[in-house]
């Protein structure tokens, strides 16, 4: 294999993962507005709770 195959084939497997970060940060944030928004301000730690347990931070 050459310099650049492996470039790009690194290049592609960085921006594989970089998309499934994203989509687990978006997922968090969808969840963690929806949870807000059905039970009001006092559901803020509940909502917390729940973008942290899909972002995986």
């Amino acid at each position: 294999m050459s310099w650049l195959t492996l470039f790009i084939e690194f290049g592609g497997q960085v921006l594989l993962g970089s998309a499934i970060i994203a989509m687990g940060i978006w997922l968090s944030n969808l969840a963690y507005e929806t949870i807000f928004r059905i039970h009001g301000a006092n559901s803020g730690g509940v909502a917390n709770i729940a973008r942290f347990a899909f972002s995986g931070w």
